[in-house]
């Protein structure tokens, strides 16, 4: 335990100084920040999976897990940049539903009231938001908040 104890300091330390010095010669924007941070965290996953001799599904689901966070980062700030802020927000957070359907599909969980009455309010909270500010949705708004919306949940 103690080893990988240090293996997290120096990998954290390594981290930062790596992107302090990339950050001021080759990182222009937010976007290139969040891909750096994808690459650091592709290689810590390796770096871990041989430390701790985890299995190649437990690998795989975090290299797609690692993946899916930084389309969802990138896809959240283009939806954010282009589009409705708060209807962004409330869209990108409903992404909670995907986990409760698929539990529902796959696992045989059941749908109590809470859940029905949370997927509905969510629904109705989504059209009370585009009613009230007449939003003009644009294609490309969309993609980037319906992408957001599947990489985060």
């Amino acid at each position: 335990m103690k080893f990988v104890i240090i293996i997290l300091i120096v990998l954290a330390v390594s981290k930062v100084t790596l992107q302090g010095s990339f950050a001021r010669k080759y990182i222009s924007d937010t976007a290139d920040s969040i891909c750096f941070n994808g690459i650091i965290y592709f290689f810590a996953s390796f770096i871990f999976a041989y430390a701790l001799k985890c299995s190649p599904p437990v690998i795989a689901f975090s290299l797609l897990f690692g993946l899916l966070t930084v389309i969802f980062q990138l896809c959240y700030i283009q939806a954010m940049r282009c589009g409705n802020i708060s209807l962004t927000v409330l869209i990108v957070n409903s992404g909670m539903m995907i986990p409760i359907l698929v539990s529902a599909l796959f696992f045989d969980e059941q749908f109590g009231i809470l859940k029905l009455s949370g997927i509905l309010a969510i629904h109705i909270s989504l059209f009370l938001n585009t009613q009230k500010n007449m939003v003009r949705l644009n294609l490309k708004w969309l993609l980037f908040a319906l992408s957001a919306f599947l990489a985060n949940g």
